[in-house]
């Protein structure tokens, strides 16, 4: 061990001069750039050579920083490969390539070669080059700890386990963005980043690292593909701002230009050119009602519903919902409706986008201004040609002349500006009359549910509020009455499971010429009844089956008693358990808060003198949420409130709902009342929500009820109970 230790300090010593000496090289060529950049030549500068120059510097200042941030820890790994021919390399993996004397003495994580650190072990091996399959020999492959440029570990790893290898990194508190996952990739999520597939569905755990991965893809997609993809063909659709503030720091910490994110809503808005908020979601009612909001939200997500509106498009389409007028100026007619509708046809369009339409008629007016004044000014002039000049009512007609003039060549453009904008009906009005005349149409819902599904939706527009599940058929409507689509070539949708049907449908019709790496997990589908069922159905009905389909069932995240517990959620629901890494921890805690009010309090206290950086009370709803906030305040606890609508992620105490926390990881949490009248057992959202609630924390969990515990927690109890009397006899 210990000249194992010793030779990889030689060997960081080595790298930390070498450093430090392609930097000095770096700065010496920014010296030389700038001096020579001052002394060009007039006639060199009209041969463009100064941009050649900026270009130089800006590469040399990018590898600059690379090699400044690289001296902390230059690199996590190291593999000794012997290839076909018995020439044996030492490979040092890091963040970025390192190179010293035209030699690679660092090599990108991102390498082909590098895969063999995270899929394979000692003995023979195979990788996929560039230009084909390569076998060889692993000799060797060693983690390599360094911090702050000091070496701190170096363990060979066919001498421990796995999990114990993970440990190191596992055990680190949660902190204000998430972190990057390079030195701990391990095989089941090396094998999806590196997936020649181009679309793919990962189903993963809680805690399995599914966002981890989408975005270690996206660098290592952008490393393989320099020369075809660049950060701008990416999008990353996510649940809320505040999770994707959260994860916004991963790819910049990787080396790779940021990409662009959205939510769905703010996609819908982009695309539609609105700005509507969302509606929270409010299942209000008895049983039977709550059934009827739920089946009118799956309805809404079916294809069912995208067939009427197939037919409400074809509809307006061939102009049995509005009519085209006459453009005119002076109550003559400049463009006629007929050739304004003619033109529309010929370049695809409809009332709800004119782009096009407007734009060609915008240049058919500035071209012809003088032959539109002449036609239209024709009667003035006859009118004034044919009077004497003495005649007062000559001067009336001349006036006219003058005034239609102006009107023409000074204020024309607004005109037709105005006219096309008067013609020209917004995707929304168009859905609320959809809605409106869903009553008139054959659905698989009852008249009383189409109903109040009307009054919902048109009660939530008028007040510029989306219901969630009408984001997908508004985005849809205009997809088919404009046939607009995005030029993104790469689509990653996080949180994937809260999608329904038609919602992916719509986004495959938007992004016709992209792929799409989708990451869910089904135990965490709160709303199921707007969501995909399963996979396999969302991979036949909208990707063809051309879907490579996998799985992480292996949770990295929490500890195994926290994991054990929030299989019992699962347990519960039918669905399939995480396994955890062996990673132990505190036993949860339950705490009845009638015999114990101030345990909230005593825990974070006892959590914060303990050095934990992130606590989250997660709360079922909003009102719990809020009312607990303000409790902790007045007890003199500096806390967060967190609601949907936050943007900004940072450490700290949070008081957020469930609904808030997902995606999101926290040193501890509380589970502010699982109280059976909370959480009802029968209830599939308030399962799921719980489930969720129960997979944020990395390191200790405590649950909180009054009275009686919800059932899947009940067992647990009875067993910490029996442990404490014998600990007590």
């Amino acid at each position: 061990m210990n000249q194992i230790f010793e030779t990889e300090k030689k060997y960081l010593d080595y790298i930390k001069k070498v450093i430090e000496f392609e930097i000095k090289k770096c700065q010496d060529f920014e010296k030389k750039m700038i001096k020579d950049s001052t002394s060009l030549s007039f006639e060199d500068r009209l041969r463009g050579t100064h941009f050649n120059l900026n270009a130089q510097l800006l590469q040399n200042g990018e590898r600059k920083f690379k090699l400044e941030k690289s001296k902390s820890c230059p690199y996590f790994g190291r593999i000794d490969y012997q290839d076909s021919n018995k020439s044996v390399s030492s490979i040092y993996i890091g963040k970025s390539t390192v190179t010293h004397d035209n030699n690679q003495v660092v090599y990108d994580w991102r390498s082909p070669i590098c895969s063999l650190y995270y899929d394979s072990e000692v003995g023979p091996v195979s990788y996929n080059s560039l230009s084909g399959v390569e076998k060889g020999f692993l000799l060797l492959k060693r983690q390599i700890t360094i911090k702050d440029g000091v070496l701190i570990n170096a363990v060979d790893t066919n001498l421990v386990s796995e999990d114990e290898l993970l440990i190191p990194y596992l055990n680190v508190n949660a902190d204000n963005a998430m972190k990057t996952i390079i030195a701990s990739i391990q095989k089941e999520q090396n094998n999806i980043i590196r997936s020649r597939d181009i679309d793919l569905i990962v189903q993963g755990v809680a805690g399995s690292g599914k966002t981890s991965v989408a975005l270690h893809r996206i660098a290592y997609l952008l490393y393989m593909q320099q020369r075809k993809s660049k950060s701008d063909d990416f999008l990353i659709i996510g649940p809320n701002d505040y999770f994707l503030n959260y994860i916004s720091t991963v790819l910049p910490d990787l080396e790779t230009d940021p990409v662009e994110q959205k939510t769905l809503l703010r996609l819908m808005n982009d695309y539609i050119g609105t700005t509507l908020k969302i509606q929270e979601e409010n299942l209000s009612g008895d049983f039977e009602q709550q059934c009827t909001q739920k089946k009118i939200a799956a309805f809404k997500g079916s294809f069912e519903y995208r067939n009427l509106l197939n037919d409400f498009a074809q509809s307006f389409i061939n102009g049995n919902v509005s009519s085209i007028h006459d453009f005119v100026i002076d109550g003559k007619t400049v463009f006629s409706a007929e050739d304004i509708q003619r033109k529309m046809n010929e370049l695809g369009e409809s009332c709800i986008d004119l782009s096009k339409t407007r734009k060609y008629f915008k240049m058919l007016f500035k071209n012809k201004k003088e032959s539109i004044y002449d036609r239209l000014n024709d009667e003035y002039r006859q009118k004034y040609i044919s009077l004497p000049i003495s005649d007062p009512s000559r001067e009336k007609y001349v006036q006219k002349s003058i005034e239609l003039n102006n009107l023409i060549k000074k204020q024309g453009d607004k005109l037709l500006d105005k006219y096309f904008k008067s013609i020209t009906v917004s995707c929304v009005s168009l859905y609320m009359f959809f809605i409106n005349s869903l009553n008139t149409l054959e659905s698989s819902l009852t008249n009383k549910e189409v109903q109040l599904l009307q009054l919902n939706v048109l009660k939530a527009l008028k007040k510029k509020q989306i219901l969630y599940e009408d984001i997908s058929a508004l985005m849809y409507l205009n997809y088919l009455l404009t046939n607009k689509t995005l030029d993104y070539r790469n689509i990653v949708i996080d949180e994937a499971q809260d999608y329904s049907l038609l919602a992916y449908y719509t986004l495959r019709k938007i992004f016709k010429n992209a792929t799409f790496n989708i990451y869910g997990d089904l135990a965490q589908s709160i709303y199921s009844y707007r969501s995909i069922s399963s996979w396999a159905e969302l991979n036949e009905l909208v990707f063809d089956n051309k879907c490579n389909l996998q799985e992480l069932n292996k949770s990295y995240r929490t500890t195994i008693e926290i994991t054990e517990n929030a299989n019992n959620v699962l347990n519960h629901l039918g669905l399939h358990v995480a396994h955890p890494v062996i990673r132990h921890g505190n036993a949860v805690k339950y705490i009845n808060t009638i015999n114990q009010p101030d345990a909230k309090i005593n825990a974070i206290y006892n959590w914060i003198n303990s050095g934990y950086q992130t606590i989250a009370v997660i709360c079922k709803d909003e009102t719990e949420a809020k009312k607990v906030y303000i409790e902790l305040s007045k007890k003199g606890i500096s806390t967060r409130y967190i609601s949907q609508k936050d943007t900004q992620y940072s450490g700290g105490i949070f008081v957020m709902t469930v609904m808030s926390s997902k995606g999101l990881e926290f040193d501890c949490a509380i589970i502010n009342n699982a109280s059976s009248n909370i959480y009802d057992i029968n209830n599939d959202v308030d399962m799921h929500l719980l489930y969720v609630a129960t997979t944020r924390a990395l390191h200790e969990q405590i649950i909180m009820y009054d009275g009686e515990i919800v059932k899947p927690f009940k067992n647990e109890i009875k067993q910490s109970q029996a442990l404490s009397r014998k600990l007590l006899n």
